[in-house]
């Protein structure tokens, strides 16, 4: 009630862009690699384009807060759009990791698991490029509440690396849009 929904959208906007910023930043430098190589260039193309996709989602959470509506608690559903980060996080670190490295979706079995970090899981590993989400990105039902990791590593053969290769990056997503809905 202290600010209309412009003014908070807006102030939001700028916090967010802030923090996706920042958490790119922190994962490619947890990357063990990032002094080695040039940073790069799309981090600003992912960041805009990840940002755009979560404000469809900010914007509807004002729309709720403004009219008194929605299913979920405030703070908690607030709480989720911060967990997000935590994709961005992944983007970053994954960013400068070697083109011929593979990437295992690791769940953790003591925390509750959905049906698609599962079906991650079974189908690791990837690589950079048919790797089709990162934990927490909502792309799974368990959405930002995500408890999977990721491991990256070089391969065990190169038997590995060419099926990680051939994966169909578009076929897993919408595999896991599959599970989404019907979950």
């Amino acid at each position: 009630g202290e600010v209309d929904k412009e003014t908070a959208l807006k102030m939001l906007k700028d916090y967010l862009e802030r923090a996706y910023e920042e958490a790119w930043e922190l994962g490619y430098q947890s990357s063990g690699v990032s002094d080695f190589i040039n940073k790069p260039q799309k981090k600003k193309d992912w960041v805009e384009k990840s940002l755009k996709h979560e404000l469809k989602f900010v914007k509807k959470f004002l729309d709720d807060v403004e009219l008194g509506r929605g299913r979920m608690d405030y703070k908690k559903r607030w709480s989720m759009y911060v967990n997000t980060l935590d994709h961005v996080y992944w983007a970053g670190k994954l960013a400068p990791i070697p083109h011929t490295f593979v990437i295992d979706w690791v769940v953790d079995h003591k925390a509750e698991r959905c049906e698609g970090c599962w079906y991650l899981s079974m189908n690791s590993p990837y690589t950079i490029e048919t790797l089709p989400t990162t934990p927490r990105a909502g792309m799974t039902p368990c959405l930002s509440n995500c408890k999977c990791k990721l491991r990256v590593r070089p391969p065990r053969n190169s038997q590995e690396y060419v099926i990680a290769r051939r994966k169909n990056r578009q076929a897993l997503l919408g595999k896991l849009n599959y599970i989404k809905l019907n979950q």
